[in-house]
C-alpha cells in the first residue's frame, strides 16, 4: 500500500513545476481526440492542483513515523525470533517453544490497528489532494496516454 502512496506523491511532485502547463481554463476536449501534448498539459495542471492541495508535511511526518515503527518492529522480531529459535532447538522444551512462539505472534499483532489508521490517514491525504479533479477523466487520459505511448515530460 505504501508504494501506491509513494507513487501518487511522486506523481504530484513530478507535476509540481511544469513549464508548459495550461494556466487558464479551456473547454475540455473529449479524451478520445486528445493529442499527447494536450494530455500532458492537462495532467500537469491536475498534478499542480494536487500538489497545491496535498498536506505534504503531514504526509512526510506520517511516513517517517511508519518507517520508524516498521524498523523498530523488525529489530524486535529479529531479537525475539532468535530467542524463540534457540528455545525451540533445545530438546524437551516443546511447551516453552510453543509459549514463546505464541508470545511472538501476539507482539507481532500489536499495533496493527494503529498501522491501519496511519495508512487510512495517508490515503485520506492523497484523496483530499484530488478534490475538484475529475478522477475518471484523468484515469481515461492516463490509459489513452499509455496506449498512444506518449512520452512523459521531464
Amino acid at each position: 500500500m505504501l508504494k501506491y502512496i509513494f507513487a501518487a506523491a511522486a506523481f504530484t511532485a513530478m507535476c509540481a513545476t511544469p513549464a508548459d502547463a495550461q494556466t487558464e481554463a479551456a473547454p475540455l476536449l473529449p479524451v478520445e481526440s486528445m493529442t499527447c501534448d494536450q494530455m500532458n498539459a492537462e495532467m500537469m495542471t491536475a498534478g499542480m492542483q494536487m500538489n497545491s492541495q496535498l498536506d505534504t508535511e503531514g504526509l512526510l511526518a506520517e511516513n517517517q513515523a511508519m518507517q520508524e515503527e516498521a524498523e523498530r518492529r523488525r529489530r524486535e522480531q529479529v531479537s525475539v525470533g532468535f530467542g524463540v529459535g534457540l528455545t525451540c532447538a533445545i530438546p524437551g522444551l516443546g511447551a516453552a517453544c510453543t509459549a514463546a512462539s505464541m508470545a511472538q505472534a501476539s507482539r507481532a499483532a500489536e499495533g496493527v490497528d494503529e498501522q491501519h489508521a496511519r495508512m487510512d490517514r495517508q490515503i485520506g491525504r492523497v484523496n483530499d489532494s484530488m478534490a475538484g479533479l475529475d478522477q475518471n477523466r484523468l484515469m481515461a487520459m492516463s490509459e489513452r496516454h499509455q496506449q498512444m505511448q506518449c512520452p512523459t515530460p521531464q
